[in-house]
């Protein structure tokens, strides 16, 4: 299996489409946005924070 990752990239947006069961996620990376849609969404934050877990928020988040 093949997994690309960009490092030093922005989620600019990212819209789910609850009938498609699909996300709509817009990328800035190198100085260009690029969209993608995608059955999955996965954020990695980093691990190089000294320790300290840093976890994002955003509208409609449901906390486990």
């Amino acid at each position: 299996m093949e997994i690309n990752v960009w490092t030093s990239s922005n989620v600019k947006h990212i819209h789910r489409d609850k009938v498609a069961g699909s996300y709509k996620v817009t990328v800035q990376h190198k100085g260009g946005e690029r969209v993608f849609v995608v059955a999955h969404v996965i954020i990695a934050t980093g691990f190089a924070s000294g320790g300290i877990v840093h976890m994002p928020t955003y509208p409609g988040m449901v906390s486990s």
